[in-house]
């Protein structure tokens, strides 16, 4: 078993080597964050992605890398296409970005190397015989990215697996601090997919066109592709609301591009999950993306009472209407936002350590 130190510097000439992989075309937003605590844990990974990502939403790794590591895109929706012995010959361990898919679990149990899952959703992992039957086995290991999908996960195995079980907080979305401005035009923006069934952008745009005169001082954004985007896209229209909402254009591909969706971030004032009444999944099985970039951005973010106890990081909290979050977001002081972006730094740097650390407990056990 390798000795494990947790890293302080940037050096990785000493580093030793781990594969990170990412088979499906999605979460590649996730990577930075692990290449950090591969970095912090001692090692400088090989990351390879699905190409189709690059494809459809353009490289991330033009906009954040999170460390050290060698990235390449290449064909990993087959996978028995790719030279597995020469990849997998002089690396520790395996770290798969994604794991809920039957294709994938299959290739980890047959793959030869010790190996450390993320876990995104409970529900699709533990409904999935091949992946759950992988807790047992000695060379595996498991992270969440919130201490509520890790309760949650517990809870649903009878804490079976308390210690092979790691956190990463996904929250390194930028290489270098990012500026924070609070303007007298607030822009709030909406992270993830356009979807009714997880956001309620239907009460938002009601409330907004019940109440011409209010809240003057907010225009919002969505920088989103998803199933009911073009819905959404006609309601506002239908209320007359393009000048306080704007909806990013879609890109060549049926998404939005990286870049396009970074900078939206960067300038935000204020994020807002926006979920949609009755809608707990990001109270337990998963988490809100919203929650990473206002971590990641250092942009203050707002949430209702418990969702705040799930996520237990610095934030806006408010009433669990779509009317009493806006009265919050437009009433709040220029003073207390930047209170919390501080305090969001000092959160990040707490957690890219705990990270680090988590994972080198973790390859500990493996490795």
């Amino acid at each position: 078993m390798p000795a494990l130190n947790i890293q302080t510097t940037q050096s990785t000439k000493f580093m030793r080597k781990c594969l990170i992989l990412q088979f499906e075309p999605r979460h590649e937003e996730v990577i930075p964050s692990l290449i950090a605590a591969c970095n912090g844990a001692g090692y400088k990974p090989t990351v390879l992605l699905n190409r189709r990502i690059r494809r459809i939403r353009g490289d991330v790794f033009e906009q954040v890398r999170g460390g050290d590591a060698d990235i390449q895109y290449t064909s990993l929706s087959t996978d028995e296409n790719m030279d597995w012995d020469s990849l997998l010959a002089d690396v520790d361990f395996v770290f798969l970005n994604t794991l809920n898919r039957v294709r994938v679990a299959e290739w980890a149990s047959r793959c030869g190397k010790p190996v450390i899952a993320m876990i995104h959703n409970v529900d699709q992992f533990i409904k999935t015989p091949e992946c759950i039957g992988l807790l047992d086995r000695p060379d595996f290991a498991f992270m969440t990215l919130a201490p509520h999908v890790t309760a949650e996960m517990n809870a649903q195995t009878d804490a079976k697996y308390v210690d092979k079980l790691g956190l990463l907080t996904y929250c390194v979305l930028a290489d270098t601090p990012v500026a924070y401005n609070v303007e007298e035009m607030r822009k709030i923006v909406v992270p993830g997919n356009l979807s009714l069934r997880s956001r309620n952008y239907a009460a938002l745009i009601e409330t907004l066109s019940a109440h011409p005169d209010k809240w003057q001082n907010l225009k919002f954004e969505f920088p989103s592709s998803g199933v009911d985007r073009a819905e959404v896209v006609s309601v506002i229209s239908q209320h007359g609301l393009e000048k306080r909402i704007n909806v990013l254009p879609l890109g060549d591909q049926p998404e939005i591009p990286h870049s396009e969706v970074f900078e939206s971030f960067r300038s935000a004032t204020i994020f807002h999950p926006l979920i949609a009444e009755g809608f707990a999944q990001y109270q337990r099985i998963k988490i809100t993306s919203t929650a990473s970039m206002s971590v990641g951005f250092g942009v203050p973010m707002i949430m209702d009472r418990y969702s705040e106890a799930c996520y237990r990081f610095p934030m806006l909290v408010s009433d669990n209407t779509v009317q009493a979050t806006l009265d919050r977001l437009s009433g709040v002081e220029d003073e207390e936002l930047v209170e919390i972006h501080s305090a969001l730094a000092a959160y990040r740097s707490r957690m890219m350590k705990r990270s680090a650390e988590e994972l080198a407990r973790l390859i500990g056990r493996v490795v």
